[in-house]
């Protein structure tokens, strides 16, 4: 069986929801919950205990701004949910790492540099 969505989970998806909502458009928002859902399903059962929200949050918000080639930083984004900035930067290279976004992203943009 798979896993029960958990609170903690939502919580990561409803925080970074708020945050974007006035600085990017749907179409944007919209993937960041396959992302969050492919994340959660592909380190299941070993899933990392949330204990704060905001630093997944965050995290999400920066993968999906770079996958939409949006200048943004850690530092820009780490602040905005009032946590560090190597808090951000882990969680985005967990994500990343699990999902395999740098590849994904090279083979939808051949210039992309590998950079996220």
């Amino acid at each position: 069986t798979g896993p029960v969505w958990e609170q903690s989970w939502q919580d990561v998806l409803e925080i970074a929801l708020q945050q974007m909502e006035h600085r990017y458009d749907l179409s944007e928002r919209y993937y960041m919950q396959p992302l969050w859902t492919d994340f959660l399903s592909r380190t299941y059962p070993g899933t990392p205990q949330i204990r704060r929200p905001e630093g997944w949050s965050a995290a999400l918000e920066y993968l999906i701004a770079k996958m939409h080639r949006r200048q943004v930083t850690y530092m820009e984004v780490a602040a905005r949910y009032g946590i560090s900035e190597s808090t951000v930067r882990r969680n985005a290279a967990r994500i990343d790492e699990a999902c395999g976004l740098r590849e994904k992203m090279e083979a939808i943009f051949p210039h992309f540099g590998g950079k996220l």
